[in-house]
């Protein structure tokens, strides 16, 4: 299933809040398995809030509680990155660790160790028909290979997070750091930090007591691995 879920490339992020309508429900279609449909019957999906309109009622289905979500996540991650259990265990407690303490090398580092079978296992098998489109799919796999990250190792995390000139790709918080993120595909660190500055990302974070990390990780289209990557401490606050 989570192989299923990888080579559709559905974003994971979309399981935590999914609206749906009533005809949700009275659909299930082994032809043409839907995906979100199939989390919901097998029980992984539950209805965490429901909205009674006049004409349609909505639906917010999440994972039912701390342990399946756990449970997905990590089998989520070791699906994306062909990692096994041993191996994306024990680089996630050091990425954990290293966020709790503000050490944004080991961090890296370790992603790369998570990322680093990527390029001999997995070529995506839908077909995409221009450069651009496969362009966006790989991007969009790396983002959610850290955001999938993040999540497991239980931080509070948004994504996309929208602000006035722009979207965030990814917003972290430990008790001390706050980590303000945005990931590019073949361009360089010193551009995606640049990115962060220009759309004041972190002026939203002007009163918060934590130190704000501003983080740019650029990745390789070719080793499909982390290429470069730049950290500044924010100095507006």
């Amino acid at each position: 299933m989570v192989e299923e879920i990888r080579n559709r490339g559905i974003n994971p992020k979309d399981f935590e809040h999914k609206k749906v309508t009533e005809t949700f429900f009275s659909k299930f279609s082994l032809e043409h398995l839907d995906m979100t449909g199939l989390l919901f019957q097998t029980g992984y999906l539950t209805i965490k809030k429901a909205n009674q309109g006049v004409y349609q009622s909505t639906y917010i289905l999440g994972y039912p509680n701390i342990e399946v979500r756990q449970a997905m996540l990590h089998n989520l991650v070791e699906a994306f990155t062909f990692k096994p259990n041993s191996i994306a265990g024990e680089a996630m407690l050091f990425m954990q660790d290293a966020l709790e303490e503000g050490n944004i090398p080991v961090f890296v580092e370790q992603l790369k160790i998570i990322l680093s079978d990527l390029k001999y296992n997995w070529q995506p098998p839908k077909p995409y028909k221009t450069e651009a489109e496969l362009f966006n799919m790989w991007e969009g796999y790396f983002h959610a290979v850290i955001y999938l990250i993040m999540a497991y190792l239980n931080l509070y995390v948004q994504a996309e997070v929208a602000h006035h000139k722009g979207r965030l790709d990814l917003m972290a918080q430990t008790d001390d750091f706050l980590y303000l993120m945005e990931f590019k595909l073949a361009a360089t660190a010193e551009d995606v930090i640049a990115q962060i500055k220009e759309r004041e990302y972190a002026a939203a974070y002007k009163n918060s007591p934590k130190k704000v990390f501003l983080v740019g990780i650029n990745f390789s289209k070719e080793e499909r691995n982390v290429e470069n990557w730049e950290m500044e401490i924010w100095k507006n606050q």
